[in-house]
């Protein structure tokens, strides 16, 4: 099954329809969090879309620094998306807006255990390709909008 799947992503990523990238970014869900892992663009057509993303948040929890695995689904309506994050401690919803390299959220943290180092709450962030931080200098060196 495994071979499978990966053979389809192989597939969508070949024929344009998946586009992978690095996410970085920086969330507070109770605490600052670091996030750093994967995304998958998925085209569906010219203005709805997919973005599924899995990585990790890295935060400071009684003195020391703690790794929490994270996955993401959302669907996309132009700008617009919504979605949920759920990790071992909560699950996330939220809705935002942005394009593939870069977008901002907002949602709500819905703690699913009782010592969790999630607080419940309101959660915001920003996530960018860090390839996208790379070519912003080269952008304004050059003077013209990079194709």
């Amino acid at each position: 099954m495994k071979k499978v799947l990966f053979f389809l992503l192989l597939l969508a990523c070949n024929r344009g329809y998946t586009q992978l990238s690095v996410v970085t970014g920086y969330d507070y869900i109770g605490r600052n969090t670091f996030h750093t892992g994967l995304a998958a663009d998925i085209d569906i057509s010219d203005h709805w879309g997919a973005l599924l993303t899995t990585g990790v948040h890295l935060t400071g929890y009684e003195g020391s620094t703690r790794g929490i695995f994270e996955a993401t689904g959302a669907i996309s309506y132009n700008r617009i998306f919504a979605g949920a994050t759920c990790t071992p401690y909560s699950v996330i919803p939220k809705i935002g807006v942005g394009q593939k390299d870069l977008y901002l959220y907002v949602g709500y943290a819905i703690p699913t255990k009782d010592h969790s180092p999630l607080d419940k709450g309101v959660a915001v962030g920003i996530n960018i390709n860090p390839l996208y931080i790379l070519m912003l200098p080269l952008a304004l060196i050059i003077g013209d909008p990079l194709k």
